[in-house]
């Protein structure tokens, strides 16, 4: 979905131990990639987060093995952060495919009982159980 060369300069900033790549505009905009940085900053999530505090629920799923997101921000982001944090393994996509089977999965689990098939399915009557699939 991203740009190769700003994964690229996420990646060998992180390699080089910068938790924030993005701290550093010259290499930014050497990177050609000084406008997503200046999203970045604009759409922070550290800010957001602690502006709602235990308004809503809400989970971080991190891994420390992302190499293209820093988990060390999850960390370094203060009690808001670190109290709803859930650590899953993997690199950059692994980490994704975790989180977001995580996210289903609670998703689906807020979703009354008998409202998605408001009738056992082997009760359909035929034409609807074959639109139905």
């Amino acid at each position: 979905v991203w740009d190769p060369a700003a994964v690229q300069f996420i990646k060998d900033a992180i390699r080089k131990g910068h938790s924030k790549p993005c701290d550093n505009m010259n290499g930014a905009a050497a990177a050609g990639v000084d406008k997503l940085c200046h999203a970045f900053e604009a759409n922070d999530l550290e800010n957001y987060i602690n502006s709602i505090g235990k308004k809503y629920l809400y989970e971080l799923c991190f891994s420390f093995g992302d190499e293209v997101i820093n988990s060390a921000n999850v960390m370094q982001g203060g009690p808001a952060f670190t109290e709803n944090a859930f650590e899953v393994t993997g690199n950059h996509d692994e980490a994704g495919a975790h989180c977001i089977r995580r996210f289903v999965n609670f998703f689906v689990s807020q979703i009354p009982p008998n409202t998605l098939f408001p009738f056992p399915l082997h009760s359909c009557p035929s034409p609807l159980l074959e639109t139905a699939y």
